[in-house]
Order: structure tokens, then C-alpha cells, then sequence
């Protein structure tokens, strides 16, 4: 599934009990294109081998993320298919702004039958993470990621309570309704939800 809003606890949580590596799969649609980029050190796109027209099919938001790219199934009948998808995306990756100076995204081919190339990958995420380590990306990454998730929990919390509290799902619920009319804005509506928020915080 796509990125939960849990998803950055579960991988803090993995942390904390010892795990120096935690992969985080995603289908890579929607949303979640973007928000793994904020939960993850190093994103990797894997690419299933296709025909001359999928490159213009990849959402360009999932490409401009990336840090490495990896063609799959590079085995069999699909191997000419594989070969020519990744000189597809290595090509393509040349005309694409970088996502991080000094870092061109590799494209691996892969296959998970015959084990090919799941050690280059593997030594490609190591040498990404180092190059990022060292430029001082990875931590400027991290303080973003760090920000981003805290503002998100502040907005699921403050949510959480206008739904859980009948008075305030109420009001809630009547500037839904003003909303529809459109008899009020989205910020009036929000300025309107605050001012009956706010007395519950007062000490």
C-alpha cells in the first residue's frame, strides 16, 4: 500500500530496537510518490521491463525522486525487454534534473530468479547513502523528513479531536454544511474550528 501515517513511527521504531536497515515498499501511486521521499533516506524505483511507449507512461513525480532505478525481471524471455527499458531510463536520466547535486541515479537491471545484479544494487544504495552522508544531504533529508512528520501529527491530532469530541464535530459538521451553500470559505471554516479548539488547550 502506500505511505501510512504511522509508517515514519514504524521505521523510528525499527531503529530504536537495533535495525540498521529497514526497507519501506510502497506502490509508488498517488500520494505516496511524494511522501516516501519524506520517510526514507534513499528512494529506489523498480521498473518492470516493457515496450518502447511505458518510459512516457512513468509519472514523471515518481522519476524525480528516485535515487536509484532498477529494472526488474532481467531474466528468460524478458532480458531484450529489461536491457532495453533500462537504456531507455539511463538515457532519460541524463536529461533529468538531479534531484541532488553530485549524485546521478543508477539504473540496475535485476532478477530476482537468477540473483543478477542484486549485489550491485545493494553496493549502489550503500554508495548513494555514503555520497549522501558525506555531502551533508542525508541529515538536511532527515531535519525536513523530522519537520514534515511533525506538522502532520500536530494536523491528524487536531483532527482526531474534532471527531472525537461531539461539540466540536458539530461545528465541525455545520461548516461542512456553510461550506457546500457557500456561505463561507475554507480558512473562515478553519478560523471557525480554532476558535472552538482553542479554549480546551487554555491551562
Amino acid at each position: 500500500g502506500g505511505v501510512a501515517q504511522y509508517t515514519h513511527d514504524v521505521i523510528q521504531l525499527c531503529q530504536s530496537a537495533g535495525y540498521g536497515t529497514v526497507i519501506v515498499e510502497t506502490v509508488g501511486l498517488g500520494q505516496s510518490e511524494i511522501l516516501i521521499d519524506q520517510a526514507v533516506d534513499v528512494v529506489t524505483l523498480v521498473i518492470p521491463p516493457a515496450g518502447g511507449d511505458e518510459l512516457q507512461g512513468v509519472k514523471k513525480g515518481i522519476i524525480e525522486i528516485a535515487d536509484l532505478l532498477v529494472v526488474n525481471k532481467h531474466d528468460g524471455d524478458l532480458i531484450p525487454a529489461a536491457t532495453r527499458t533500462a537504456a531507455e531510463y539511463r538515457l532519460a536520466m541524463q536529461l533529468q534534473r538531479r534531484k541532488v547535486e553530485g549524485w546521478k541515479p543508477p539504473v540496475t537491471l535485476v532478477s530476482a530468479l537468477t540473483n543478477s545484479g542484486l549485489e550491485e544494487l545493494w553496493e549502489g544504495i550503500l554508495e548513494c547513502h555514503e555520497s549522501l552522508r558525506l555531502s551533508g544531504v542525508l541529515q538536511s533529508r532527515r531535519n525536513t523528513q523530522a519537520e514534515r512528520w511533525m506538522w502532520e501529527h500536530l494536523r491528524s491530532q487536531v483532527q482526531g479531536l474534532v471527531h472525537a469530541d461531539p461539540s466540536l464535530k458539530g461545528i465541525a459538521e455545520k461548516q461542512l454544511v456553510e461550506l457546500k451553500l457557500e456561505r463561507t470559505s475554507p480558512r473562515a471554516a478553519a478560523a471557525e474550528l480554532l476558535a472552538a479548539i482553542s479554549p480546551r488547550f487554555e491551562r
